[in-house]
């Protein structure tokens, strides 16, 4: 069984690896640079997550966020770029945004999309090379970049909707529910879509 186990897992972590060779450049800047576009502070997207985040972490710290903004003035400008902004909530625990934070939590989405499609490939009844070779078109695919590139973390949501369908497909009611209710918590556009 720990044979299979291994055997099997070469697919979820080949995909990853291709992703990785493919975004090389972005990922080697890492630490360097914001993932997201190439101004900014300019971008509604960008700002509008970086700004709730921020905003996420001085309420947790017990501070009055609205003090060093133009409450609700600003606050609503900005709120009607983030269509969910749940994780953005939930990010605010571990302190405010910073460019390796950001670019970590890009990162982690991307990662786990890519290995939930594996999984959903796996359970549909798909090869090990055509779920990695799938996989692989979507890591290096425009909307998946574009996402990326824009600053739009949250658009790149959809792992817990890919887990959902894989378990539906292998008659685990329960497991897909959760995985189901997690997506809708995390982006509500995606979640209306599952």
């Amino acid at each position: 069984m720990e044979r299979l186990s291994r055997v099997q897992g070469w697919a979820y972590l080949g995909v990853v690896a291709v992703f990785l060779i493919l975004a090389w450049p972005i990922v080697a800047s890492f630490g360097q640079g914001l993932w997201g576009p190439a101004e900014p502070f300019l971008n509604g997207d960008f700002n509008g997550g970086w700004w709730l985040w921020w905003a996420s972490a001085e309420f947790w710290r017990g501070s009055d966020w609205s003090q060093f903004v133009a409450y609700p003035d600003g606050a609503v400008s900005l709120a009607r770029v983030i269509p969910n902004p749940t994780d953005m909530l939930l990010l605010g625990i571990g302190g405010a945004p910073t460019i390796l934070k950001w670019n970590l939590v890009q990162l982690i989405h991307v990662l786990a999309t890519l290995v939930a499609g594996v999984h959903l490939a796996r359970a549909a009844g798909a090869s090990r090379l055509a779920s990695l070779a799938g996989m692989a078109l979507v890591a290096g695919s425009p909307v998946m970049l574009h996402e990326v590139a824009g600053g739009r973390p949250s658009n790149l949501i959809v792992w817990p909707a890919l887990l959902s369908l894989s378990c539906l497909i292998r008659g685990r009611a329960v497991w897909s529910g959760f995985w189901a209710a997690l997506q809708i918590v995390l982006y509500l556009w995606h979640g209306a879509v599952l």
